[in-house]
């Protein structure tokens, strides 16, 4: 049975919810702005400790930039070192400089700036550092000695790299010079075997008897190539077909005087 309060302890009870609701919103209001500072205070520490980080990330940096550009200077004082022939041991030196000067400058920075900065010709700069284009095959010819890095950075700085490891083997089994190398003009396989045969004539047969077999089996094939008929042809390659032959058709009248 619940207790009926008379009115006196109606007006008490009143007076009393009153100021314990006043004491809550004092206790709520009091809370929230001890919130509110806290919050504050925290964003103050977050901020001031962000600012110190970010500064000793500029020191660190600024430290790191310096150390790469020292790095850079003894990349090119070891450079210089270095014989005039020996390629491995330039690549290396520039390969690493090259990287060093996109890291300091950024990704701007290009072979012909490295070339000003170390002092050296462009085409040299170039020419080495086609080097990094060398697969792991032609880097092993070049530890075992079966090809100069010299050669095999004028390969790569200048020929198709689809066909490195059959040029570089024609190379190697053939004994290009340099200049054979800058005549090469290899753009589909088909050109290799073209390649091969143009270095061995103008390298010379080693004997006589390979000289005749070349070109006894190259007649006997054009004999049996020509007795093809017009219409087995693309009629679009018969103008080209016949200066080839009327070009042809001259130097073998210049052999058979020759050779009567």
């Amino acid at each position: 049975m619940t207790r009926k309060l008379n009115n006196n302890q109606l007006l008490w009870n009143k007076k009393i919810e009153e100021e314990y609701n006043k004491k809550e919103v004092n206790l709520k209001e009091t809370n929230l702005k001890e919130t509110n500072l806290k919050e504050t205070n925290l964003k103050k520490e977050i901020n001031q400790n962000l600012k110190k980080n970010i500064e000793k990330t500029k020191e660190k940096n600024i430290e790191n930039f310096e150390d790469l550009k020292k790095e850079f200077s003894k990349l090119k004082e070891e450079y210089y070192k270095v014989d005039t022939d020996e390629t491995l041991k330039k690549w290396k030196i520039l390969s690493k400089a090259y990287e060093l000067g996109k890291s300091i400058n950024g990704t701007t920075y290009s072979i012909f700036k490295l070339s000003e900065d170390f002092e050296i010709p462009y085409t040299t700069a170039k020419r080495i550092l086609s080097l990094d284009k060398a697969n792991r095959k032609t880097m092993a010819l070049i530890k075992e000695k079966k090809i100069s890095a010299f050669r095999v950075a004028q390969i790569c700085m200048t020929k198709n790299h689809k066909h490195q490891d059959e040029i570089i083997n024609m190379a190697v089994k053939d004994n290009l010079s340099t200049t054979q190398i800058k005549k090469l003009k290899i753009d589909k396989r088909g050109d290799i075997k073209k390649a091969r045969l143009d270095a061995a004539l103008e390298k010379g047969f080693s004997r006589r008897d390979v000289a005749y077999r070349s070109l006894r089996d190259t007649l006997n094939r054009l004999n049996r190539l020509l007795d093809m008929k017009k219409e087995e042809l693309p009629e679009s390659k018969i103008i080209e077909l016949v200066n080839l032959m009327e070009e042809i058709k001259d130097k073998l009248q210049i052999k058979i005087n020759e050779f009567n």
